[in-house]
């Protein structure tokens, strides 16, 4: 293969449908509260004659060595099944994945961890399924550790960790043990700020060294600073490959949903400390319109179904723009949610908000009585809405350099 690290060749994934309450699921293993198909994989041609969903199809693309390649598309797109196919986690359907070197994987919080071993167990755990001797862990492990923050629970079982404790480590291994492949999906999704700038710091100079990593984020401005590189997925399919500028206009001019409505439980989920799926969002609904004057207040509803009763369940939204920078943020608690099926209105205040598309992260999370949060359930990308310029407009122009990542008023109705 020469200087390259992976080559992917006419690469295609399917799964088995079944059927479950007189509803089209996918495979039950991906979720224990199932995954609806919608009538837009019906129409893409996403389910064959056999009755099989198409995750990914006739995929092909090269990355050289010390290259990094940014991955983006929406929910359900397919990047999480690429990188699992690379990952060597699953099999190609057809086609066929030709890697020259070991594979490091951050395909979600604590991937390739057992939950019952120590910290310090896990490593060299990893360290050994990557073809490691224990010698050479041994000359890792301080670096390791110091890198983790996460010394004085070394010593602790891993499922004791937090979703931010398990990152730590789980970028650590994948940046200090011998493997010339890391593969990332959205890891730095949870964090404090200062270890995210941390591990972007970390990830840069793992490429300058010469390791290749693919790197999945929903996070515009990650990729544009970590990547040269960029290719689309839409519906399974590769749909660019090219620079990092050219692909996230490609992805932005066609990756927002603006209907008045979505089926949520189909969709992708971003990375959670939560296997079980306590909490599951199953539908929204912008309550009028999805284009709307400036100063308006948008309004929606939003269905979820919980497995369990919750001690404080919060809502957080984030609101991103057509960019994939960060605009907005709201956070309100949900104090009648019960165990079931749920229905619940909101409005928020979007004055401080400029014309321009946007679209919603919802992230339901449990809040203890210290304060810290138990992500439940996240996704991206999940509806989208626009402020149209009003006629003062000309006005707002002069002080848009002091507009940014503000928190927005949310409130139950």
């Amino acid at each position: 293969m020469g200087d390259r690290m992976i080559r992917v060749e006419h690469v295609s994934k399917e799964y088995q449908l079944g059927v479950i309450g007189q509803k089209i699921m996918l495979d039950k293993a991906d979720s224990p509260l199932g995954k609806r198909l919608t009538e837009h994989d019906l129409h893409e041609g996403r389910i064959n004659d056999k009755g099989m969903f198409m995750a990914l199809s006739d995929i092909s693309f090269e990355v050289e060595a010390g290259e990094t390649l940014g991955i983006i598309g929406r929910n359900g797109a397919g990047k999480s099944t690429l990188l699992k196919l690379l990952a060597r986690i699953t099999l190609p359907t057809v086609g066929r994945i030709l890697l020259n070197g070991h594979v490091a994987s951050m395909i979600e919080v604590g991937t390739g961890f057992h939950s019952e071993l120590t910290g310090r167990e896990n490593i060299y755990l990893k360290g050994a399924m990557l073809g490691m001797s224990e010698r050479k862990i041994d000359q890792k492990l301080d670096e390791i550790v110091d890198f983790s923050e996460c010394g004085q629970f070394l010593d602790t079982p891993v499922k004791r960790y937090s979703s931010g404790m398990y990152l730590k480590l789980g970028l650590s291994v994948a940046a200090y043990l011998d493997a010339e492949i890391v593969v990332m999906d959205e890891v730095l999704a949870v964090g404090d700020t200062a270890f995210q700038n941390k591990c972007i710091q970390k990830i840069k100079e793992m490429s300058e060294s010469g390791r290749t990593i693919l790197f999945v984020s929903h996070n515009m401005a990650l990729i544009r600073s970590l990547c040269k590189r960029c290719i689309v997925l839409d519906q399974g399919k590769l749909k660019f490959d090219g620079k990092v500028e050219e692909a996230i206009r490609y992805y932005t001019s066609a990756s927002f949903y603006m209907e008045q409505a979505r089926e949520l439980e189909q969709l992708e989920r971003t990375p959670s400390h939560n296997p079980n799926r306590v909490a599951c969002m199953t539908y929204i609904k912008i309550l009028g319109r999805t284009r709307f004057a400036m100063r308006e207040i948008l309004r929606f509803m939003l269905r979820f179904r919980l497995l369990e009763r919750v001690g404080q369940l919060c809502l957080r939204v984030g609101i991103w723009s057509a960019d994939g920078t960060a605009a907005a943020i709201s956070f309100v608690r949900l104090p009648n949610a019960c165990e079931g099926e749920n229905e619940t209105y909101f409005r928020m205040d979007t004055s401080r908000l400029l014309p321009g598309k946007y679209s919603l992260e919802l992230l339901l999370v449990d809040m203890d009585k210290s304060g810290l949060m138990v992500k439940l359930d996240a996704l991206r990308d999940v509806i989208a809405f626009e402020i149209l310029p009003s006629e003062d407009w000309p006005v707002y122009q002069m002080y848009k350099r002091d507009w940014g990542y503000v928190e927005l008023p949310l409130f139950i109705e």
